[in-house]
């Protein structure tokens, strides 16, 4: 849900990477993981879709997680 809060938040991979502690490509990867489960093309449909199911409360979520996916 981390990843998810960055991307609705503006974040671009670069971004994405360097604050999650992640390699760009792991980045990458763990968005494309995303938009698959939730059946997203890209990052707009990720946002719409998020923002829909109310998967976020205003995009502010606390993960404690080490894992950004």
């Amino acid at each position: 849900m981390q990843l998810i809060a960055l991307v609705v938040a503006g974040y671009n991979d670069r971004e994405l990477a360097k604050k999650l502690g992640v390699t760009e490509k792991t980045a990458k990867s763990c968005l494309a993981r995303i938009f698959e489960r939730v059946g997203a093309a890209n990052r707009l449909e990720l946002v719409l879709i998020t923002l829909h199911r109310r998967l976020l409360d205003g995009a502010i979520v606390l993960h404690t997680s080490t894992s950004p996916c």
